[in-house]
């Protein structure tokens, strides 16, 4: 639905992190979601931490774990949902407990 589209990955992320070794790493992309949201933050940090970061948390990951990078994308120009030249690319490393 319209109000999962921003939020349906993070039920698996919370049980995918129990499955990691220590040292394990998880990255994930919900690209649609992601390139809507960035139209309303200036940046992929402000973005990360408002709409990721609390998420992740909730699904029991340590603050500590949860990085992201920026990956630079070449979208059509007729793409209807993304537009940016860059995507977020988030790395989840697991941590001994």
């Amino acid at each position: 639905t319209k109000e999962e589209q921003h939020t349906h990955q993070f039920e698996f992320i919370a049980r995918a992190r129990d499955k990691l070794k220590q040292g394990g790493v998880l990255t994930y992309c919900n690209l649609t979601s992601l390139g809507v949201l960035k139209n309303d933050y200036d940046s992929w940090t402000a973005l990360f931490e408002a709409t990721q970061v609390p998420h992740l948390l909730a699904a029991g990951w340590k603050r500590e774990e949860i990085t992201f990078e920026e990956a630079p994308t070449a979208p059509p120009a007729d793409c209807e949902y993304y537009s940016h030249a860059t995507a977020l690319v988030p790395i989840l490393t697991r941590h001994p407990c």
